[in-house]
């Protein structure tokens, strides 16, 4: 039986992208009995939301780390490489799964060179981490030699990887160019994928009616939700500004749910154009909320301008929409446009600001083309690459 470690510096259910895809890849899918999983992370925010992650992983590892801190992630990979040391003195490990960002894969190098040599290290790259670092201001744009640091460090670290994943295409022509690495028979592209019965799911008419009264939403508002990371990158104020003609003239209001940096212009948008009814903010709240929120809606919103971060990345939000049988609003970038060639009918492409007078409120349609993106079908790949390495 092969002894995995997955490593990455992430709290467990918190909705965002990284955590998103880790608990749904730990939560029911990793139960092959030739694998034995075990799972270090930076902490657990809700206890009840991880049964069944609990049941699929043998151990669960907390270094008490944070994401957004360059110290942080030093300590994540010091902690990490110390939980392995210790780990493997008891059993060999086999694998390391290191998810991005590279503290996890710092954590899994120094434990190769130091400890096991013949421990296999997987370097799964979601996005572009470090230039999205800086893109959302996690790092200071005027720490130019830390950006120059960091790429560094990631060109020196992979050259220990012996396999990788990246979620597109491009992802992995950007780090094969970027990183001068030759890939040919060392990787997979593995995109995002949902957990489509866990979000194709439909309230009680009581539960949407008691959900509704709590809220202050009327039976004929059309609804249009977001929900994510409300940074400045995203550029959320000036969507509301583009749009205030139809938001003044049409009936319907926004559903915002979660936090971030730009919350507090998106609050002064709102006030100074006197259109608090129109838009109802809540907080962060753990996926199960999440799902039932998400059958109040018509149209879910991804909202996310032309830069390099986001124009070759891989909208897991638009899917998990389609999964709950809701049409999608889309700002025109490249990532929009391809996932729109498989949903037609569905994704709704604008330009600058959204046509008001053609949204109408609809009922919950059946998708049968988002099983395609099932994550029954992910876990099969990360199957093979378990078992080939």
């Amino acid at each position: 039986m092969k002894r995995i470690f997955i490593l990455e510096n992430t709290e467990i259910w918190w909705h965002l992208a990284l955590s998103t895809f880790l608990t749904n890849l730990l939560s029911k899918y990793l139960w092959w009995s030739d694998f034995s999983f075990n799972l270090i992370c930076w902490g657990i925010e809700n206890e009840s939301e991880i049964s069944d992650i609990k049941t699929n992983i043998h151990k669960i590892f907390s270094t008490q780390t944070w994401l957004y801190s360059i110290k942080d992630n030093i300590l994540f990979s010091w902690r990490a490489f110390k939980i392995l040391l210790r780990e493997n003195k008891k059993q060999n490990i086999d694998i390391l799964h290191c998810f991005y960002p590279n503290s996890s894969l710092l954590a899994g190098v120094l434990f190769k060179i130091f400890v096991n040599r013949k421990t296999r290290l997987i370097y799964d790259v979601r996005s572009p981490w470090i230039e999205m670092s800086f893109a959302n201001k996690w790092i200071s744009n005027k720490k130019t030699f830390i950006k120059h640091v960091m790429h560094l460090e990631e060109r020196i670290l992979i050259r220990f990887v012996n396999y990788f994943v990246f979620i597109t295409e491009w992802t992995k022509d950007y780090y094969g160019e970027k990183y001068h690495i030759l890939l040919k028979n060392n990787y997979s592209i593995i995109p995002s994928w949902v957990d489509v019965t866990k979000f194709n799911i439909k309230l009680s008419q009581h539960e949407k009616n008691k959900l509704e009264q709590k809220l202050w939403i009327n039976k004929d508002d059309i609804i249009i939700w977001y929900i994510g990371n409300m940074s400045s990158m995203r550029e959320l104020p000036k969507f509301i500004k583009d749009n205030l003609y139809g938001i003044v003239n049409f009936t319907w209001k926004f559903l915002f749910i979660g936090d971030g940096n730009d919350i507090g212009n998106i609050k002064d948008v709102i006030a100074k154009n006197n259109i608090q009814n129109k838009f109802i903010l809540l907080d962060k709240m753990p996926q199960s909320e999440v799902i039932n929120h998400i059958q109040l809606f018509d149209y879910g919103l991804c909202h996310l301008p032309d830069i390099f971060v986001f124009r070759n990345s891989f909208p897991l939000k638009i899917l998990e929409y389609l999964a709950a049988g809701k049409k999608v609003l889309c700002s025109t970038i490249k990532t929009h446009l391809i996932l729109k060639q498989n949903f037609e009918n569905e994704i709704i492409i604008y330009q600058k600001y959204i046509k008001f007078n053609k949204l109408i409120k609809w009922t919950r349609q059946q998708n049968n083309k988002i099983i395609d993106y099932s994550w029954n079908n992910l876990v099969k790949q990360y199957n093979i690459i378990y078992s080939k390495l």
